[in-house]
């Protein structure tokens, strides 16, 4: 049972290790010499040790975030921006303190546990083989220290030089200094080739009471930024010849910054095949096998003329070109998907299919409905919903290899007319997954967003089921704000869409709030919009004016019909359906809500079910059977048709049968006449 009170998420038992385990004497001297000292540019990292109040019986650890360890630097004040921290804060954990569990307290208050803090650097083996010395400055101290050396009644602060073996299974010991009396402090540790290296802070004391005068004290330590200093390393790249790539770093400093890009250790130069080699990023153009190797930078402060070296980035670069890759496919159930790929290399291609399918990766094997699963060309037909998911093949030259793959939606029928995913909401029944729905907010962040179990404004874990489904919500901004969710799909001008969204006022949760002045509004809008993320069109219908008195637990249906001259260039036309007007590119599917008055942040809308329908013309067979003439089409799910008939071009039409509801597949109709008529099939 995990008994932490916050967000932590725990490690293996192997990492577990990382702050803990048998010493073993490391007898092995370094020769070799490396300084380090409390840099802010690097990153660093967060682990409590959980021990009882002996200070001495372990009960468990597990990797914490910084905030929660109660550690953290210190923006600096200073005008030129540099160094970038000045103080390192470390404080009395608070994180755990709970007097009604007994694991943590006692019901009194009093501690029932002693939380070790370590604070600190994994340079993994890079230092192995030196002798490694941390080295800093604490500048103050206010934390109280031991009462009679017991450790649940203060805490202990120490500065330490940890060594692991690779896997953080053996623990061979550490290094330690106290630094609870201000001053410099140096610790030294040798560590032995192969053997990875930690270096930081201990604060191990008793688990306090937030707001407490305990938990208000703090040590401060020095920092001492590089200068110049690496925030982001050059990453290694793999790519096809023929194709121009970029290694990136990044670096700030006191001063203006200099650059020098190098490759295997010889500088760059500017031309055909390189530029950008005095800067961030280095372009290597038109790459080619010859171009592999090692590239790194060399930094300089032009002021203090100080220099640091990047780690080496490895570039491989593949004799494959390819020139086409496989494609999204979207398609309806029972139907056939390819993928292709085109690849050329002086030396022979092979290929091979795989699929991730719900996490797990298998083979791709030819078969009955599925061929070139060795080829260039994947094809699989009478497909299934559970066939949907990653597809990607891997094509090996004498160099080496290169992965590509595309994503396959197979839709059941009743759903392939609705182009958006996760309609329903419920790919998550914490409701905490917001994928692929975009949020967004006009004010604070923590309006408009997805219930989760986690969510610190509204209690956590406490998704509501609605007639048998998890619902979302989006709440309102106050001071007259905007927020909710859009999602993006690919469209063409000419295309025709319906929209819809089923919307809940729960009373448990009403909107707008406890307060009978405030008012607020929830809009639908479908937006067009153009290769530069420009609205061209847009309709948009509201649930105007809600308010304290707004009916209760009744679930309501809003359409997208521009029931209003409001939003963005909107359409002059109230129509159930939306024709994507020239220049369009992708159609936006949005839930607003707008805080007109009064706003308490409190009250949420709930929605279910939303669609986005396209809308595809009908075409009709037509033939004879047992005297009946029958029209027979195929239909779009969740779309309902009308056909119609009239015994002369000019009508009247009239409506021949009731109204047929469309499944995905062919439907018909039949009309038992021996008279000429004229028929259609209205879409509804």
């Amino acid at each position: 049972m995990n008994r932490f009170n916050s967000p932590l998420k725990a490690r293996s038992q192997k990492t577990l290790k990382l702050a803990l385990g048998i010493i073993f004497g490391s007898l092995i001297s370094a020769s070799a010499q490396i300084s380090v000292k409390v840099d802010s540019t690097l990153p660093w990292l967060g682990f409590m040790n959980v021990w009882q109040t002996n200070g001495t019986t372990y009960s468990f650890g597990s990797g914490w975030a910084l905030p929660a360890l109660r550690a953290g630097f210190l923006p600096t004040n200073s005008p030129s921006g540099w160094p970038l921290n000045t103080r390192l804060i470390l404080q009395p954990n608070t994180n755990t303190y709970n007097p009604a569990d007994v694991f943590w307290n006692n019901p009194d208050g009093t501690p029932n546990k002693v939380l070790e803090a370590n604070f600190y650097r994994d340079v993994g083996t890079n230092f192995a083989g030196q002798t490694v010395t941390f080295t800093g400055t604490a500048l103050s101290n206010n934390i109280p220290g031991l009462v009679n050396g017991h450790p649940a009644t203060g805490w202990t602060i120490q500065a330490v030089v940890k060594e692991f073996n690779t896997t953080y299974a053996t623990f061979y010991g550490m290094a330690a200094v106290d630094v609870s009396i201000p001053g410099p402090f140096t610790v030294s540790r040798p560590i032995a080739a192969g053997h990875v290296c930690q270096y930081g802070f201990i604060v191990k004391g008793p688990n306090t009471a937030p707001g407490s005068a305990n938990a208000l004290t703090s040590i401060g330590i020095l920092v001492e930024d590089s200068d110049p200093a690496i925030t982001n390393q050059p990453v290694n790249v793999t790519t096809t010849s023929t194709v121009s790539t970029n290694l990136t770093v990044g670096a700030i400093g006191s001063g203006p910054l200099a650059y020098q890009w190098k490759t295997n250790g010889v500088p760059l130069v500017n031309g055909s095949k390189y530029s950008g080699v005095n800067g961030a990023t280095l372009t290597i153009n038109n790459c080619q096998v010859a171009d592999s190797g090692t590239y790194s930078v060399t930094v300089s402060n032009t002021v203090t003329h100080t220099t640091v070296d990047s780690n080496r980035a490895q570039l491989n670069v593949l004799d494959i070109l390819v020139t086409a890759s496989p494609a999204n496919q979207r398609v309806e159930q029972g139907g056939t998907a390819s993928f292709s790929v085109t690849a050329t290399s002086s030396s022979p291609l092979t290929y091979l299919w795989r699929s991730v399918i719900n996490g797990t990766t298998n083979f791709v094997i030819n078969g009955t409905n599925v061929s070139g699963a060795n080829t260039a060309t994947l094809t699989m037909s009478n497909l299934a919903p559970a066939s949907s998911g990653l597809y990607f093949v891997t094509i090996t030259s004498s160099n080496g290899s290169v992965r590509l793959g595309a994503n396959l939606q197979v839709k059941a029928y009743a759903e392939y007319a609705n182009f958006l995913e996760n309609p329903g909401f419920e790919s998550d029944t914490n409701g905490a997954n917001e994928s692929p729905w975009v949020r967004f907010e006009s004010t604070d962040p923590s309006y408009g967003h997805f219930q989760s179990i986690n969510d610190m404004y509204f209690g956590g874990g406490n998704v509501n089921v609605l007639e048998g489904k998890y619902v979302s919500f989006t709440t309102y901004s106050p001071g007259g704000g905007y927020s909710g969710i859009y999602q993006d799909i690919v469209a063409s001008p000419g295309q025709t869409f319906a929209a819809d969204l089923w919307f809940y006022n729960a009373s448990g949760d009403p909107i707008p709030g406890p307060s009978v002045s405030a008012t607020n509004e929830n809009y639908l809008e479908i937006q067009f919009r153009d290769t530069n993320d420009t609205a061209i069109r847009q309709y948009t219908t509201s649930l105007p004016a809600l308010t304290y008195n707004t009916p209760q637990n009744v679930w309501f249906q809003l359409q997208a019909t521009n029931a209003g001259t409001f939003g963005y260039n909107p359409s002059p036309i109230n129509t159930r359906y939306l024709v994507a007007p020239a220049n369009t590119t992708k159609v936006r599917f949005q839930l607003t809500m707008h805080d007109l008055a009064n706003s308490v942040a409190a009250g949420s809308i709930y929605y279910d079910s939303a669609r986005l329908m396209l809308k595809l013309p009908v075409t009709v067979q037509t033939s004879v059977q047992g005297g009946n003439f029958v029209l027979s089409w195929k239909s779009l799910g969740s779309t309902s048709y009308q056909v119609q008939y009239a015994d002369s071009p000019t009508g009247p039409w009239q409506n021949l049968g009731g109204v047929v509801s469309g499944t995905g597949q062919t439907v018909t109709a039949s009309d038992a006449v021996t008279t000429k008529r004229f028929y259609r099939v209205l879409t509804l």
